[in-house]
């Protein structure tokens, strides 16, 4: 190749980008200029749209490659068909060196999940490198090697979302040529763009900006390399994409970290205007992918098609107003990794402090994003996710506590269940999980697996009913052939099951199982009882005895006392009033229960509120 020819290979826009990519890496960063301009000259370019594969597992290290623009995931094949996400690499990240170096196979699978940009160095380049430059060449690779045997478990990091790509679901035509349900898209992307932009470097992209960006005459290398320069100068892109598809929508789509896919409440998800392109790439997308459903502002309950879920593979579904203020925010947590999750436990009358918590926090304008509960703070909880306002949380609890319930032939439990199965369904009537303003979820131990159920569809009374359902105490709720009682045996403080949701960032839980010391006088050697009839009569003031409630409360909460110190360290803000004072049928004690719990939280608002701020 002529001199001349060399030199504008080098200064064309793909190379002088790859110059610069080698200059700010690490494995390449510190290398001499000379070597730099060879790598430039030997090293190939190539683009590798969205969904597509870099490297495979198994497969010959015949090569190595930088990213240039865009963005690769790294996952395992376990070979049960279940893929591991190991992390993801960026621009200046060197991918398959040491496999190159060692002459050993794939170890993972390496998939783009935008269309990016890559250059490879064939062994066979970088061998001919090896001769003229040894020294600095053999210093980098030693380095690079050095560094993997001391961090040889160390995994690619999870960089996060932060391209959204907002995509409209319609209706077929209708015989007018019009589509039926027209999806207000552009006001949602918008009032998100908006909300973003509050405490973050925003760049909305329209259509009309998109089209611009890329379109059908577009090089798809030229495409990505902008795209990488905004994101090199923004926080978050917002992708708009058009009703009718684009070649800007299918380039979106395949750029996007998140989707956005939204359609009208009353949409029919079997008659969507999609075209196969765009079925195809969103089939192909290997982005996390929710579905906003837009419903009226007099709207008071929202409905949720359970068809949405068998046309797309979705993480979660947002009802949502867009006059409602406070539910565009929630969504903006949600997508950004900023939502924040309150966790309330279980334990009897003292779970009512979990009405002085919320008021505390409604007080000090902390958000509640999502809500997870087990027993008492699984019907709390579910209360206040389904609209029940914070001043009405004691009066309805009470109600339903105090109906009770009658003893039954112990053959299964010591109560009957019916008179709380049926408070349950009164206080929540037909409302399922899925169609809840505010997510929720509700806990339970599943006795045939012996494992923890997060309850995240289904009806609210049925889910609030599983975890208040003590084994022992009263039947277990049987679900597709299991049964579920009270998850307080293996956790009752369900901050595990809250940190797995998707979208979590400030996590605060609340523990009212208080771990009483469980003794008797060691001169009692067998429990009779006469003890207690004795002690009721004559001697008041010793240590009361242990009940069969207390015996059947400590026996059903092991697991979650075993499991404290876990909970402590995954929440943010473990919060646990002193409610010792109170029995746990201190119902009769019910506003001062709660009083502990609102005086306890708000000497501990101002650092909730501090590590708010600093999410």
């Amino acid at each position: 190749m002529s001199s001349s020819k060399t030199s504008d290979l080098r200064s064309s826009p793909e190379k002088i980008r790859l110059r610069y990519t080698l200059e700010n890496s690490q494995i390449f960063g510190d290398l001499p200029a000379d070597l730099l301009t060879d790598l430039v000259d030997v090293m190939e370019i190539s683009v590798i749209a969205g969904g597509n594969a870099l490297y495979l597992q198994g497969q010959e290290s015949d090569s190595l490659a930088i990213v240039i623009s865009g963005r690769f995931i790294a996952q395992l094949d376990s070979g049960s068909g279940n893929k591991k996400l190991l992390g993801e690499m960026a621009p200046g990240n060197c991918i398959g060196e040491l496999g190159m170096i060692l002459q050993q196979p794939r170890v993972v699978d390496v998939i783009a999940i935008r269309d990016s940009s890559v250059a490879y160095l064939s062994r066979a380049c970088f061998e001919r490198l090896l001769t003229s430059h040894a020294l600095p060449l053999n210093r980098a690779i030693t380095r690079r090697v050095f560094e993997f045997s001391l961090n040889k478990n160390q995994q690619p990091a999870n960089i996060g979302a932060t391209n959204f790509a907002i995509v409209p679901l319609s209706e077929k035509l209708s015989l007018s040529g019009n589509t039926q349900g027209r999806v207000d898209v552009k006001r949602l992307s918008s009032d998100l763009s908006m909300t973003l932009s509050h405490q973050n470097n925003v760049f909305h992209l329209t259509p009309e900006a998109g089209n611009e960006l890329h379109s059908d005459k577009g090089a798809l290398v030229e495409s990505s390399h902008r795209l990488s320069d905004l994101e090199q100068e923004y926080n978050y892109l917002l992708f708009e994409t058009p009703l009718m598809a684009t070649a800007w929508s299918h380039f979106a789509i395949r750029q996007a970290d998140q989707l956005i896919l939204v359609a009208n409440s009353d949409t029919d998800p079997s008659t969507l205007l999609l075209d196969d392109e765009t079925r195809q790439a969103l089939k192909k997308s290997k982005a996390k992918a929710s579905l906003v459903l837009l419903h009226p502002d007099h709207t008071k309950n929202p409905t949720v098609d359970s068809r949405w879920r068998e046309t797309f593979n979705l993480e979660r579904i947002y009802p949502l107003r867009l006059n409602k203020q406070t539910e565009i925010e929630r969504l903006t947590r949600f997508i950004t990794g900023k939502a924040i999750g309150l966790v309330l436990g279980g334990g009897g009358a003292r779970g009512l402090a979990h009405v002085g918590v919320l008021k505390a926090l409604e007080e000090a304008q902390v958000p509640i994003d999502i809500i997870c509960g087990n027993s008492m703070g699984a019907l709390i909880g579910a209360q206040y996710a389904n609209g029940t306002p914070v001043t009405s949380l004691l009066k309805n609890t009470k109600k339903f506590i105090l109906a009770g319930d009658r003893p039954t032939l112990p053959f299964f439990s010591l109560l009957a269940g019916f008179r709380i199965k049926k408070g349950l369904r009164r206080l929540f009537n037909n409302t399922t999980i899925e169609t809840l303003w505010r997510p929720f979820l509700a806990v339970s131990c599943n006795l045939s697996r012996a494992n923890i159920h997060v309850h995240k569809t289904g009806a609210l009374w049925q889910a609030v009913l599983a975890s208040n359902s003590p084994a022992g105490i009263l039947p277990p709720v049987i679900l597709n052939g299991e049964f579920l009682v009270d998850a307080a045996l293996l956790d009752n403080v369900p901050v595990k099951a809250m940190r797995a949701q998707n979208g979590i960032g400030l996590l605060i839980a609340v523990d009212v199982d208080v771990k009483e010391e469980l003794k008797i006088d060691p001169a009692i050697k067998i429990l009779s009882p006469w003890h207690v009839i004795r002690q009721r009569l004559f001697k008041k003031g010793e240590p009361r005895l242990p009940s069969i409630m207390d015996l059947l409360h400590r026996s059903g909460h092991l697991g979650g006392l075993a499991h404290r110190e876990e909970s402590i360290a995954l929440a943010d803000h473990y919060l646990q009033p002193p409610v010792s004072g109170f029995s746990l049928m201190a119902y009769g004690k019910s506003e001062e229960i709660v009083e502990t719990g609102y005086f306890y939280t708000m000497e501990h608002i101002n650092e909730i509120k501090r590590s708010l701020a600093g999410k």
